[in-house]
């Protein structure tokens, strides 16, 4: 997979949507939800379920990344479908808790969504079924307990070989791949992570499912990017040869949406 943050400027507009691009393309929208100002034309998008579950939310920081990844993702989606307005998406979630677009549209949608305090990202794509994940050092619980919890034993065994100073980036690179994958497979962390195994060879990520055998496919797209020194995104396309564009998405640039 490549990667690469392609010719939209600053606004976040694409020149073209994946209804006529490369239906390899995977576009990955992201805002940071401490910096984006949302009007109460952006909050009339959501529909009552969603502003239901927001009352559900104890944590400001949790309430704000929800408030914002649902009013970007129906945006969004109506940029790739412009006939279906925002507040007109319906959504359903599959036996694993996986969110699908209900609407009938020309083309399939698949979408996957990612958040931390700092960062919402929305992986949209038309190829086929996308898994992304995003993660930080910061705040990060007993990273102990979650690699005996989250690692195989050859994952562990390499784990701890490295420098005290790399651990924390090792462990969120391979439990971020490893979310992605489970999320673009549709399984969501119903399949224990230490029974899948993320090994870099020949120049790329490997992912091994030895114990459940969840898929036969060997060629998926797989890719990773650092965004910051703490930051850590992964992308997982089930299917091969996807590109990844980052765009940046700003509330402001939503006037031309009904």
């Amino acid at each position: 997979m490549s990667v690469r943050l392609g010719g939209y400027g600053m606004l976040g507009v694409p020149g073209d949507s994946l209804g006529t691009r490369n239906r390899q393309a995977i576009e990955i929208w992201c805002c940071d939800p401490r910096r984006c100002v949302l009007t109460t034309s952006d909050r009339d998008v959501l529909s009552a379920q969603e502003r239901d579950a927001m009352t559900s939310f104890r944590s400001q920081d949790a309430h704000r990344q929800y408030l914002v990844s649902r009013v970007m993702l129906r945006r969004v989606l109506s940029r790739y479908e412009p006939r279906v307005t925002p507040a007109a998406w319906r959504f359903e979630k599959d036996g694993c808790g996986k969110p699908r677009v209900l609407n009938a549209t020309p083309a399939p949608l698949y979408f996957n969504i990612s958040h931390i305090s700092a960062c919402v990202v929305i992986a949209v794509s038309r190829g086929g079924e996308v898994g992304v994940d995003i993660e930080t050092c910061a705040k990060l619980p007993d990273p102990q307990a979650l690699i005996a919890l989250c690692f195989s034993d050859a994952e562990k065994r390499h784990h701890t070989g490295l420098a005290s100073a790399e651990r924390c980036q090792a462990f969120i690179r391979r439990w971020t791949l490893k979310e992605a994958w489970l999320k673009a497979l549709g399984k969501g962390l119903s399949v224990p992570p230490a029974s899948i195994e993320c090994t870099w060879q020949a120049g790329r990520w490997q992912i091994d499912d030895h114990h459940h055998r969840l898929t036969s496919r060997r060629d998926w797209s797989i890719e990773q990017r650092a965004l910051t020194k703490d930051v850590q995104l992964a992308v997982v396309a089930a299917y091969p040869g996807a590109s990844m564009d980052l765009i940046p998405w700003l509330p402001s640039c939503n006037g031309d949406e009904r």
